[in-house]
């Protein structure tokens, strides 16, 4: 082999074992002053050059497209084809997080996500070019856009003394504020923290063994109630995918009674994508009506949550089932009936006064007897009309 071609291709190997990017073919063809049947030429010796082989012979001098160029590059030898899609998706996946975590501010969550990924980064640096440039560009190249995300900023440690407990098994002391009850001091078993539309909530056991789900940026204070552990309970007895099962969202009920809903959107295609696209409800169905509406059918076992996404809609759905009188549109104060339970995650009465002449009861048997008497779990019918605490229903004059 004449010695021009052993300096060419001895250029071509350096260039390629010191440059993870490689080298652009018409620069190589440029600096070394070669034609392209000579460049072929060349990049064929290279291929078939055993040392420059792995161990099941395939070559690793390969060509890549990158923009509007071409490169020739060293392969490296873990990073073949399914590799590179293994990293690729697990990069994908890590920077939605990152993204998912950090709507939430500066919490544990997303501080301990960007740790993660910054350790990751760092075991890449050896990666091939074409993976480098993914971890430069992920934030673009993957982008999660938030759905009306609650604040978090000012809730780092309940985040994380409940992240603790969860992990531990820990019990926790919270106190509690909703829309109709301020200060509520209660003893619970923290059993899942879940995000729903870029809010976190929290699912768990009261004293009196009722499960009830929290709202995160409602806690004003979590305090762990000393480091003996209690037993998580197995899953037949708790998981959170069937606790929610029947809910259309994060509110959910125990009742056994079922109401089926039949709604007709319009003969609009863009609506109809909209809604077919999207997993609403686990038992959600679809038709073709004769007039060109789509029927969808769903059953649900309360309907808090539903009036509200049916109500966005407008004119352009009617319901068909239940019957109800009047447009939807035209619904807002029976709506307000049923959206009322919505900002009550965790209901429970006011603590007790204590009687005269007896000492108060402590903190821990009044959270009890503030959390027992109202069962949001349990079974219960959808009132026609909301009734005040302590009013009686008057009777009718005949």
């Amino acid at each position: 082999m004449p010695d021009n071609i052993n300096i060419n291709l001895a250029r071509i190997v350096y260039r390629l074992l010191t440059d993870q990017k490689g080298w652009r073919e018409d620069s190589l063809r440029r600096e070394l002053n070669i034609a392209d049947r000579t460049y072929r030429k060349y990049r064929k010796i290279l291929q078939e050059f055993e040392p420059l082989q792995d161990k099941n012979g395939e070559s690793l001098i390969i060509e890549v497209d990158h923009g509007q160029a071409r490169y020739l590059r060293l392969a490296e030898p873990e990073f073949k084809s399914r590799e590179r899609r293994k990293i690729t998706a697990q990069f994908a996946s890590l920077n939605f997080a990152q993204q998912l975590m950090g709507i939430l501010g500066p919490t544990e969550l997303s501080s301990a996500t960007d740790v993660f990924i910054d350790t990751y980064r760092a075991q890449m640096k050896k990666a091939p070019y074409d993976l480098q440039e993914l971890i430069r560009n992920a934030d673009r190249m993957f982008y999660h856009l938030p759905d009306a995300p609650k604040d978090y900023s000012e809730k780092s440690a309940v985040v994380a003394e409940v992240i603790e407990c969860i992990i531990f098994r820990l019990p926790l002391n919270i106190k509690y504020s909703s829309a109709n009850f301020d200060g509520l001091n209660l003893d619970i078993k923290p059993l899942t923290l879940a995000m729903y539309r870029s809010g976190l909530y929290l699912i768990a056991q009261g004293s009196d063994d009722e499960i009830r789900i929290y709202a995160v940026d409602r806690i004003a204070e979590a305090k762990r109630l000393g480091e003996k552990s209690f037993e998580y309970p197995s899953s037949t007895e708790y998981d959170p995918k069937e606790y929610t099962e029947g809910s259309f969202g994060i509110f959910r009920s125990n009742s056994k009674k079922t109401t089926k809903f039949e709604l007709a959107f319009a003969n609009e295609k863009w609506l109809q994508l909209y809604i077919k696209e999207r997993r609403w409800h686990p038992t959600q169905e679809f038709s073709n009506m004769r007039d060109g509406r789509l029927r969808m059918t769903f059953e649900v076992n309360t309907e808090v949550e539903v009036w509200p996404w049916i109500r966005q809609f407008g004119d352009q759905v009617e319901v068909i089932k239940p019957k109800r009188q009047g447009p939807v549109v035209d619904q807002d104060e029976k709506l307000k009936e049923i959206e009322a339970p919505m900002a009550e995650l965790a209901v429970a009465p006011e603590e007790p006064k204590p009687r005269r002449g007896r000492p108060p009861k402590s903190s821990t048997s009044s959270a009890s007897k503030a959390a027992k008497p109202t069962k949001p779990t349990k079974a219960k019918k959808s009132p026609k009309s909301v009734k005040k605490p302590g009013t009686k229903k008057p009777k009718s004059k005949s």
